[in-house]
């Protein structure tokens, strides 16, 4: 059983694509993550600019690198596709990042060293490089979040997580099962379950090459879709009981913030 798969979704990023995926490989081989513990899952998501190829040339020098190939169904898909295959490779813990470098290797470890603390540990972007819209979005979204399901959550689509099997196994269950927002999703059953959750703030940074995928007004309308989806879900959404104790997991409990800049996020409910 491999102890980690990191699940990086891609589409149209050969700009950046191999330099992500050697800072991934040298952070796994700094914590003492050997290529026999570790797999470098990427989900090509139908790229027509040569990402695909890149990734397969670096797998030739990099044995913990595999790649995936689906035709284009949108970030969402190529996350969930991940989370399945990574489950179906027999990882102990899941790790999810994009593929576009807004989000620093380096903070990998600090999530790695309280893995044993909670089923989930979530990165926070305490300090977003986005554009005004977006921070806009994700306030809107935890507004959202808060009135149809009760729960507080800071950066519920954050795309830097790492999740222990079970739970993550039970989340893909219970979920949407052909959900555009898979994050999204896991991240609102997790608090609404009062799973543990740790959240530790990591560093954003602006898209350095390529260009977002999701513009204007397609922006809105993937947010107005997820709106629906959300309240389509809420709507069939019932109390899970999950005995957790028959796998040796934690019963139940409040989410941890690690930090006094999230304290106002405190619980999860």
């Amino acid at each position: 059983m491999l102890d980690l798969v990191v699940v990086i979704p891609a589409y149209n990023e050969v700009d950046c694509i191999k330099d992500v995926l050697a800072q991934w490989c040298d952070v796994l081989g700094q914590l003492g993550l050997t290529e026999n513990q570790t797999r470098v899952l990427v989900v090509d998501d139908g790229s027509t600019d040569g990402t695909r190829q890149a990734v397969e040339d670096l797998a030739k020098l990099e044995g913990r690198i595999q790649i995936i190939s689906k035709p284009g169904g949108g970030h969402g898909s190529a996350v969930l596709t991940g989370y399945r295959v990574a489950l179906d490779m027999g990882a102990r813990r899941i790790f999810q990042v994009d593929s576009d470098n807004e989000f620093d290797p380096g903070d990998f470890g600090k999530l790695w060293r309280q893995r044993d603390n909670a089923p989930f540990v979530f990165g926070c972007r305490v300090e977003r490089a986005t554009d005004l819209n977006r921070r806009i979005i994700s306030r809107g979204l935890r507004a959202l979040l808060r009135v149809l399901f009760q729960v507080r959550i800071p950066d519920a689509n954050v795309p830097y997580r790492l999740m222990k099997r079970e739970y993550l196994a039970f989340a893909v269950e219970h979920i949407p099962p052909a959900t555009a927002i898979p994050n999204i999703c896991v991240s609102t059953l997790a608090h609404a379950l009062q799973v543990p959750a740790i959240y530790l703030p990591v560093t954003h940074r602006k898209r350095s090459t390529g260009q977002v995928s999701i513009l204007r007004w397609r922006l809105v309308k993937i947010c107005a879709a997820s709106c629906y989806e959300l309240m389509r879900w809420r709507l069939s959404f019932r109390p899970l009981r999950y005995n957790f104790a028959m796998h040796g997991m934690w019963l139940s409990g409040p989410a941890k913030v690690d930090a006094p800049h999230l304290a106002e996020f405190g619980a999860a409910n």
